[in-house]
């Protein structure tokens, strides 16, 4: 039985806690598909991941693929990254009917949801027609309708955060 987990909330450590279960999974001999948006090539965790591909056992997959949005400010997404990220989710939906993943990650979702790029009844559609992936969604302001169908949701709340007081991301921590 394939659960569907919801990670969201404004605090950090939704993609993290994402990249957690990755790791288990493949520690656990399980193939993994992660589909990001909001996020560019320049992300450590994801430099990690390419590199732990080449010792995966034979039988294993392990596909991280980025949707076109990066780091684009919210106000100048243009048609061609939207294309982009609807493109994403149709290979995402791909990826959970294929049998050829035990997880498969949609990091960075939910804000994808709000945004009206995909609409939340065509998510709740891909949770109530996935039987067997684990399904992960990130990202924050979760819809309701959208929490009602997971099993396992994670508000991640921010109480305090040190970019607040002006500190850059950096390097290894925030990306």
């Amino acid at each position: 039985m394939g659960f569907t987990h919801i990670y969201t909330g404004d605090g950090k450590g939704k993609s993290t806690a994402s990249i957690g279960i990755l790791i288990r999974a493949l520690g656990a001999g399980m193939s993994v598909y992660l589909g990001q948006f909001f996020k560019d090539e320049c992300q450590n965790d994801i430099n990690f991941l390419l590199k732990v591909k080449s010792v995966l056992e034979s039988n294993q997959l392990l596909t991280v693929k980025q949707f076109d949005i990066g780091k684009k400010s919210l106000d100048s997404l243009d048609q061609s990254s939207i294309v982009a990220v609807i493109e994403g989710f149709e290979d995402l939906k791909k990826a959970l009917k294929s049998g050829l993943y035990d997880l498969v990650i949609a990091d960075e979702i939910n804000i994808l949801i709000n945004l009206g790029i995909i609409s939340e009844e065509e998510v709740i559609k891909v949770i109530e027609d996935n039987k067997k992936t684990e399904f992960v969604l990130t990202g924050r302001c979760a819809k309701q309708s959208v929490i009602n169908k997971a099993n396992l949701v994670s508000e991640i709340v921010k109480i305090k955060h040190y970019c607040d007081d002006g500190i850059i991301p950096r390097c290894g921590f925030e990306f």
